[in-house]
């Protein structure tokens, strides 16, 4: 199958047809000035095509992508629109999963890209992700395969590995996969840490309560952290108490973290089910109360 020489003339020329297929054979692809993929369109990638968008420029894919998981976008500048596809895989970016290379960088903008449209989902194949930090973003879901399945910090990171991007973030879901908090190469860091500094209501988010969350976190194994394994922290600023509400876990479990298991600190809703918390240094639950600290048994089921 022959390359195409000029994407932005064979978009057009599919465009001005009424849409379809545009298959890209192996091969590199410059993205020199801002395009914008046509709602019509597919994009079907074979392996070893790759579009480069340089620094400064975008391209705007409104259609469908077709693609296994190898890497199909880089270059510095920019991938969104309001892509017609179920879910979106980091490798696409980059990412390899292979338990060696770092995959930040691949995750995070596959979260820029689902961030862009209003919510999606980031899919987590068969692999080990080494991160330095994964950001949440308004309803986005992470769902991995299970098990096989895992975030894992860097080695000498030293900070939490997932958290939320900025106070607006609501409404996003964590879902069948292992987070490994590397504490023998960490000195500190909890696997999963939720904080606002100030409520904040995206536009893009409905509800009534601008101060629910509205988040869940089901079948997720942590182990490992150097802290805890899920810190809910909240914050005091010149009057006003911002913490974190409105969170279901189900079945959640946390093992061997440094600290507690879970750390809840002055949080006033949330519902829990089927977690089991035991083997941490401090204890299952640590609940933080505006009085008195209130500590757990070290076995929670």
């Amino acid at each position: 199958m022959a390359a195409i020489t000029d994407l932005k003339v064979a978009l057009a020329q599919l465009a001005q047809s009424g849409g379809g297929e545009l298959v890209l054979p192996a091969g590199t692809y410059p993205v020199n000035e801002n395009l914008v993929v046509d709602e019509r369109i597919t994009l079907r990638f074979m392996n070893g095509a790759k579009l480069v968008v340089a620094s400064g420029k975008s391209i705007t894919i409104n259609g469908s992508v077709e693609a296994g998981l190898f890497h199909i976008f880089d270059g510095p500048g920019k991938v969104e629109g309001n892509m017609r596809v179920a879910s979106v895989y980091p490798e696409w970016f980059g990412a390899k999963g292979d338990g060696i290379n770092d995959d930040t960088d691949g995750i995070e903008k596959t979260l820029q890209l689902l961030d862009k449209n209003q919510g999606g989902v980031l899919v987590l194949s068969e692999g080990t992700y080494i991160l330095r930090y994964l950001y949440l973003r308004s309803k986005v879901t992470v769902q991995g395969t299970g098990p096989s399945s895992i975030l894992k910090l860097k080695n000498g990171t030293h900070r939490n590995l997932i958290s939320l991007k900025d106070n607006s973030v609501m409404q996003f879901r964590l879902s069948n996969f292992y987070i490994d908090g590397n504490r023998a190469y960490n000195a500190a860091g909890s696997g999963i840490y939720l904080n606002k500094t100030a409520y904040v209501r995206p536009d893009h988010v409905l509800q009534g309560n601008a101060g629910d969350i509205n988040s869940t976190i089901e079948n997720i194994f942590i182990y490992g952290c150097a802290e805890h394994g899920i810190f809910l922290d909240r914050t005091q600023n010149s009057g006003e108490f911002v913490n974190i509400r409105g969170i279901i876990f189900n079945n959640v479990q946390v093992i061997s973290c440094q600290k507690s298991g879970i750390k809840l600190n002055q949080n006033t809703d949330g519902k829990f089910s089927d977690v089991i918390c035991t083997g941490n240094a401090h204890c299952g639950f640590e609940i933080q109360l505006r009085q008195q600290l209130l500590y757990g048994v070290q076995n929670v089921l």
